[in-house]
């Protein structure tokens, strides 16, 4: 390591105040970042000045601070859907992590409500066999409820999955494959860009766990054939509890809401409602504005850095 690079990781570390204290008489080496990073003092202090200065309900206020809270938070949507390269055709829903925006999909997906359920019993859902819990058990349970076969697809023998292996699995009845970015347990990369384009080549959803890889690999939206990807803060140097659903505007119309309530709907009668459009639609309830205004100044903390350069930190 050169005296150059040693200097520059001592002036990164300087920025995250967490890692200033001493733990048995040493000073804290932070080496779970695979579970959570820690947060920089930009991310904090946006944090922390939303909460002294706009902290407010959005969407509903005509006062100062509701005004200022919503253009905080709508500031913010643009920005991460900027970061993971979302076009004109994408949209971005927030939620409290990677974890509930699967479970948004995978439910969303296979129940009928506001329309008709895209999964239905006889058709068949693929997930690898390197997924994380979170989008994993979500599709176990989706297709226990609406009677849909959950097939995995499995490594070869040097533990990377092939495309010509997912090719012979998918079929006619076909509706979801969901893969992850980077592995959470061995930090695998599949390669996740030509199985989503084979998938999707198919006619099947595609669905892309991104929450090990938006720190440093940002996938690049607007460049995979992916319709919904996941991501969380607290694995970018953001607030935890909060992460995104972005994707191509005409698949996430698909979904049935997660939550109802307050701000997803349009009107409210004794028997029946009208559903808000996206985002609001699939963003029921008081969100947690700091935490998005957090995840956002975590997305410029990595640009300022560099994603390369994190990136190659991590590789050598």
């Amino acid at each position: 390591m050169t005296t150059g690079h040693a200097a520059g990781l001592a002036e990164l570390r300087a920025e995250f105040p967490v890692l200033a204290q001493s733990v048995n008489g040493a000073p804290l080496a932070y080496l779970d970042n695979a579970a959570t990073t820690q947060m920089p003092l930009a991310v904090l202090e946006a944090v922390q000045r939303f909460d002294r200065h706009d902290r407010a309900n959005i969407h509903r206020g005509v006062h100062t601070l509701s005004q200022r809270a919503t253009d905080a938070f709508e500031q913010a949507r643009a920005d991460l859907l900027r970061y993971v390269g979302g076009g004109a055709e994408h949209e971005l829903v927030f939620t409290s992590g990677a974890t509930e925006s699967l479970n948004l999909v995978a439910r969303g997906l296979t129940t009928a409500g506001i329309s008709d359920a895209s999964v239905r019993a006889g058709d068949e859902i693929i997930v690898s066999a390197l997924e994380h819990h979170a989008n994993l058990v979500p599709w176990q349970q989706a297709g226990r409820r609406c009677g849909a076969q959950l097939r995995i697809l499995r490594p070869d023998a040097q533990g990377r999955l092939q495309v010509d292996d997912l090719a012979r699995l998918l079929s006619g009845r076909t509706r979801v494959f969901a893969v992850t970015a980077c592995a959470n347990a061995t930090g695998e990369r599949p390669p996740y860009e030509a199985l989503l384009a084979c998938a999707a080549e198919a006619g099947a959803l595609t669905v892309l766990d991104a929450a090990q890889a938006v720190s440093h690999e940002v996938p690049d939206l607007s460049a995979l054939a992916c319709d919904f990807m996941a991501f969380s803060s607290h694995k970018m140097y953001g607030p935890m509890g909060s992460g995104a659903l972005a994707g191509r505007r005409a698949a996430l119309e698909r979904l049935e809401p997660l939550r109802y309530g307050g701000d997803m709907v349009s009107w409210v009668g004794s028997t029946e409602a009208g559903f808000a459009e996206l985002p609001a639609r699939l963003e029921g309830g008081t969100p947690n504005v700091a935490a998005a205004v957090g995840m956002a100044a975590a997305a410029a903390y990595i640009d300022r850095v560099g994603r390369a350069r994190i990136d190659a930190h991590l590789m050598a």
